[in-house]
């Protein structure tokens, strides 16, 4: 659902058109908000002649990063009538998507109508739990691509859980995998193996930008014969927050991201085992769903009464915040807070009982 949010217009350009007459060329802009803040800018020109539309399209695709789809339109008698295309494009500095965050463009001509329908482009590193088997994967990312939206790059792993897994993928290529998969811990005089292991993979942007991204999907509260569920999703958060340490150590300097299902809430011990403490601290970006809060938070000692919860639990019915993306101070450098969120959509809850989120890095060139 949109809400058109504003209307401009103005003169495109005075050109000449096919009998020679001069006419100015009026472009129509509009502006729609969706439900989750997300926008949407849309550009409508109708042009004097089919050819100075399809001249339009043709200098425009040219500005692309990288066209992704492009078709033809025909009517029943096999005659061309108008083309589409869909393409990325570098993030603007002076519109409203932060610098270094790329945007996604569709092109349409038909006839002498010409439209640009622009959006921004967040999906360009997507993490996943519950992932199923790679075949899934593969129809998941062709699926994507269809859509519009291409992840070439991409990475599974599979711990002692074989049916679910950790996935991530990448518009930008991963240049390193380390899959952590065989950490285990005692419980009780016990060996237990870490469910479903830990993705961890280096991306590289651009060639001034790379970060790390560890993603987990912890214990679940569901009980369990072996042990207690919040033991053994403690004992894995500290194997995770040994991962932290190792990488800050190396380079205290790094970008990282952790994220994923963490399954306990933001003070119990396994995150704040997670978050950590002191110079190796992570940060946690807190997304919140965009609906329109807008009061200044007084009490620092709590969190905003902003809405960030991430899943829902019917048998309760109960809402908590269970997925977190937290992040090294280097790399929160770059957050774009006011693009980092939980995305809440119309029946979020058809594919799955938690909700994505999103969070938004401004990285340069």
């Amino acid at each position: 659902m949109f809400v058109l949010r504003r209307i401009g217009d103005g003169t495109l350009c005075p050109i000449s058109n096919l009998n020679g007459e001069e006419k100015d060329i009026w472009w129509k802009s509009f502006t729609l908000l969706a439900s989750d803040g997300h926008g949407i800018y849309l550009t409508s020109i109708p042009f004097p002649s089919v050819e100075r539309s399809k001249k339009q399209f043709g200098l425009r695709i040219k500005d692309a990063e990288k066209i992704t789809r492009r078709t033809v339109e025909s009517n029943s008698k096999g005659e061309q009538v108008g083309e589409k295309a869909l393409g990325f494009f570098p993030g603007n500095k002076d519109s409203k998507s932060p610098s270094g965050v790329s945007q996604y463009k569709l092109f349409w001509m038909r006839g002498t109508n010409y439209w640009e329908i622009t959006g921004e482009h967040f999906d360009d590193v997507l993490a996943l739990e519950e992932m199923g088997d790679t075949n899934a994967l593969l129809e998941l990312q062709s699926a994507l691509k269809t859509a519009g939206l291409e992840l070439p790059y991409w990475e599974m792993v599979t711990g002692a859980d074989t049916n679910i897994h950790v996935a991530v993928f990448s518009r930008f290529p991963i240049t390193a995998r380390q899959p952590l998969t065989n950490d285990s811990f005692l419980l009780n005089g016990r060996r237990f193996r870490v469910s479903r292991g830990f993705a961890q993979v280096e991306i590289q942007v651009n060639p001034h930008y790379a970060f790390t991204l560890i993603a987990a999907h912890l214990k679940s509260k569901r009980t369990v014969p072996e042990a207690d569920e919040a033991d053994l999703r403690l004992e894995e958060a500290k194997i995770l927050r040994e991962k932290i340490n190792a990488r800050l150590a190396a380079n205290p300097n790094a970008n990282l991201i952790v994220l994923g299902d963490l399954n306990d809430y933001h003070n119990s011990p396994p995150i704040r085992t997670i978050l950590g403490r002191g110079k190796k601290a992570l940060v946690d970006t807190r997304p919140a769903e965009r609906n329109g809060d807008s009061e200044p938070h007084s009490d620092r000692r709590l969190a905003p009464r902003d809405i960030t919860w991430t899943h829902f639990f019917a048998e309760e019915d109960l809402y908590t915040r269970m997925d977190y993306i937290l992040v090294s101070h280097n790399m929160a450098g770059g957050l774009v807070p006011a693009e980092t969120y939980v995305l809440a959509l119309p029946n979020w809850g058809l594919g799955s009982d938690h909700r994505p989120l999103v969070a938004t890095f401004a990285t340069g060139d």
